[in-house]
């Protein structure tokens, strides 16, 4: 089984409307379903712990061009 992640380690990140990089990720799946979860590091300095563990991967976004 190959586990395809959305976001590579050191990518920036929004999270909540805020800019973070990708530390970790990590996969596990049950009987239902699968899930990816990223640990990710505050860059802007807007967060007070600065970091965001356990992030579900649709829950983070990315800026992309548009055509």
């Amino acid at each position: 089984m190959e586990v395809t992640f959305k976001y590579k380690i050191g990518q920036l990140v929004f999270y909540n409307g805020h800019l973070y990089e990708v530390l970790a990720r990590m996969h596990f799946e049950t009987k239902w379903v699968r899930v990816n979860k990223y640990n990710l590091k505050n860059v802007d300095g807007c967060d007070i712990n600065g970091y965001a563990p356990n992030v579900w991967e649709d829950d983070i976004k990315t800026l992309r061009r548009v055509k």
